[in-house]
């Protein structure tokens, strides 16, 4: 998925709690989601105006006594659908496993134990699907260098693998559909 495609359905999973300013948009990304992936003031007042063209959130100026009126965004019923529908399927190539997925295992989190076991089990089939694929053209493959990277990306792949069955796994167990721990 594009990064910004990415930053759209990472906006509005901020937004599935509830209604945010964008200063409290910025602070819930930056506690959750800070070593990961950064959103800078500019870009995100950008996508919101984005998501708001397409009528994935909604906003209203609210004022405030004695202080500048500040614009509150919501969720829309076509965000909350388009984020459901981004939240249930897994992230096709390994290089999205570092930043969408974890994204997507966060968000998951909030939700009910058999919407992240579902999750984590698409994701499972996705990279195991992908190891099959990369050891086939391993074994096909006579350059040096092509087989060093394909090496390189059976090794990413196996490593998620294990991370999802020794990590998640036990994660899901111990705080499935009960937040964050």
């Amino acid at each position: 998925m594009k990064a910004r495609e990415s930053v759209d359905y990472l906006l509005l999973g901020s937004l599935a709690a509830g209604p945010k300013h964008g200063y409290e948009i910025l602070q819930f990304l930056e506690q959750h989601f800070g070593p990961a992936w950064y959103v800078g003031n500019s870009q995100l007042y950008t996508v919101l105006k984005r998501l708001e063209r397409k009528r994935l959130v909604s906003s209203e100026v609210r004022s405030q006594e004695n202080r500048p009126a500040k614009r509150v965004f919501s969720l829309t019923a076509a965000g909350r659908s388009a984020f459901q529908a981004w939240l249930g399927k897994p992230v096709k190539h390994i290089r999205d496993m570092r930043v969408e997925f974890i994204a997507k295992l966060f968000f998951a989190g909030h939700m009910e134990t058999p919407v992240l076991r579902r999750l984590i089990a698409a994701q499972q089939d996705i990279l195991n699907k992908t190891s099959e694929r990369i050891r086939s053209r391993l074994q096909k493959e006579q350059d040096g260098f092509s087989r060093l990277i394909l090496s390189s990306k059976l090794a990413m792949a196996r490593s998620w693998t294990a991370w999802l069955h020794e990590s998640v796994e036990p994660y899901i167990e111990t705080f499935g559909g009960t937040a964050h721990g």
